[in-house]
């Protein structure tokens, strides 16, 4: 994922994904909070609904 990470998750599919987790270039945890910021910056827009499982989540980097 030589690009940033914006970019990189975007157009990423789960094979990608999966790539750069195992190599080390992408936590789970990285990646969660990716897509949550994402989902809660365009939220007001999209009006979609989240309910994420704050003991499964906390966004401290767990994986």
């Amino acid at each position: 994922m030589a690009r940033t990470l914006n970019d990189s998750l975007i157009e990423a599919d789960i094979v990608s994904l999966q790539l750069a987790m195992e190599s080390g270039e992408l936590s789970s945890a990285a990646c969660v909070s990716w897509y949550l910021e994402r989902i809660e910056r365009l939220n007001p827009k999209l009006k979609a609904v989240l309910e994420v499982n704050p003991k499964r989540y906390s966004g401290r980097g767990e994986t």
